[in-house]
């Protein structure tokens, strides 16, 4: 049996009967692991039953009525720490119906290792709901403590009997009725419409919120852009008229430094041509050749 059910069962006891007593029973010496449990352990299913007949003999409960308390105790817990698995049903014989199909499978997710009862379900032409219960660990009290729970969680007031269907108890019938059952249905119906049109009214005010908190931001960028993009025109602009005013400087130059070399230079060529047909000797021709 997994760890969470003890666990649960000794806050229960401590909460209910007190710290002492939960002590006295953990201390019991024939507890094979000690009396030291973890949600997430593994333990021998007789162990929680020696916990509940030493409970039983301590405050002179009977041990069928400690099993059924324990089972509605056991239920809040579980609505409370797995809310998903209690909130996908419409109404309580909805619910009960999915436990075998749906609830056990969950429960496997989470505790592969889990050996889980039985419970197939039956509607019946006057509107109740028998369940067939198969467990070889016989605690047939202590589901029906969790039907109780789960009727206070629906709000539904229901009777419960139980017909044995063998001696040792492993295969019981219950018998589930609920003459308001219509009423909480339509009830519950009407309530997560309320709830979920309420839930949708504040997620369409966060997500306008959210869009106009976007907006605002993109108008921000856009602002941002246009002045960087006017920016950098401008600059483009002025680099451009630079360079253009830099290559007309240079055309200028071109053509003044063309003009004050080409006058001289022909000059030069001039003279040296007539220098060349003057030579009287070789060497002076290859001096002016060289010019």
């Amino acid at each position: 049996m997994k760890g969470v059910v003890f666990t649960e069962f000794i806050d229960m006891v401590e909460g209910e009967f007190g710290l002492e007593m939960a002590d006295a029973l953990l201390g019991n010496e024939q507890l094979e692991s000690g009396g030291v449990y973890t949600a997430i352990g593994t333990y021998s299913h007789a162990e929680i039953v020696m916990l509940v007949v030493d409970l039983s003999k301590r405050t002179k409960i009977a041990v069928p009525d400690l099993l059924r308390h324990f089972g509605k105790y056991l239920f809040g817990r579980f609505a409370k720490l797995y809310p998903q698995f209690v909130e996908d049903g419409l109404d309580m014989f909805s619910f009960l119906e999915s436990i075998e199909n749906y609830i056990h499978p969950e429960v496997k997710k989470l505790y592969p290792d889990a050996q889980l009862p039985s419970f197939k379900t039956t509607r019946n032409p006057d509107g109740s709901l028998s369940m067939h219960y198969s467990s070889e660990r016989r605690m047939a009290d202590f589901a029906v403590g969790l039907i109780d729970g789960c009727s206070d969680h629906f709000g539904v007031k229901v009777e419960v009997t139980t017909e044995q269907l063998d001696e040792e108890g492993s295969e019981v019938m219950f018998h589930i009725s609920a003459a308001d059952l219509d009423k909480h249905f339509f009830d519950r119906i009407l309530q997560r419409e309320k709830a979920a049109r309420k839930q949708a009214e504040q997620i369409m005010e966060e997500k306008a919120m959210e869009l106009y908190e976007a907006n605002l931001k993109l108008t921000h960028l856009n602002t941002s852009l246009e002045n960087e993009v006017a920016k950098r025109t401008e600059e483009l602009t002025d680099a451009m008229k630079r360079m253009e005013q830099a290559q007309n400087a240079e055309k200028d130059f071109l053509a003044k430094m063309s003009h004050e070399i080409r006058t001289p230079m022909n000059a030069i060529i001039g003279m040296t041509h007539l220098m060349f047909d003057t030579c009287r000797d070789d060497d002076q021709k290859e001096l002016v050749n060289s010019i």
